[in-house]
């Protein structure tokens, strides 16, 4: 039996109130300190601000992440590698994947290329972690003597759409 629970507030604080190695997958996806305004608050800090944010709230992360256990981190382009060091370098989580969520629509630029994705990065807490693969399986696409008939594991490029930041179910974030 799976239990889920969807925790709602500050990051920082909830993570706090939580007893250590007590959590199996953390999927974060913070706001990208892009100026947008969410209603509730505006994701404008200066770079050491975010990089500090970013680094808290990564620690509890961390700190209640269990020994087997993954944290998917998803970023925009201008911070993720700053994501990362704090993952690698100062958490010493284990690297094993930097996803790529490609969509079909985003920020209209004009004199640059527009965004079509975000990143997405896999770490864990202990090179023993729990991936089931079997619950994540794709269809193959071409038959071969060799498939496995239970499906491909799926690539680190995921192509979906989004819910555009402006949509009302967006819903709100808080950092």
């Amino acid at each position: 039996m799976i239990n889920l629970e969807l925790i709602i507030g500050d990051a920082v604080q909830k993570l706090k109130e939580m007893e250590a190695s007590s959590v199996d997958l953390i999927i974060a996806d913070p706001p990208y300190n892009l100026g947008k305004n969410y209603q509730n608050n505006i994701d404008n800090k200066t770079f050491e601000e975010y990089l500090y944010f970013s680094k808290e709230c990564l620690l509890e992360a961390s700190r209640v992440l269990k020994s087997h256990g993954t944290i998917y981190v998803f970023m925009g382009f201008r911070f993720i590698s700053y994501l990362y060091n704090i993952l690698e370098r100062d958490l010493n989580l284990h690297f094993h994947g930097w996803i790529v969520w490609h969509y079909t629509q985003g920020i209209g630029k004009t004199k640059v290329f527009s965004p079509r994705h975000d990143d997405i990065l896999m770490f864990t807490k202990s090179p023993a972690f729990t991936f089931n693969l079997d619950d994540i399986r794709v269809p193959q696409k071409y038959y071969r003597q060799r498939n496995n008939m239970r499906g491909a594991n799926p690539g680190d490029v995921w192509k979906f759409s989004h819910v555009h930041y402006s949509n009302p179910i967006q819903g709100e974030y808080f950092y």
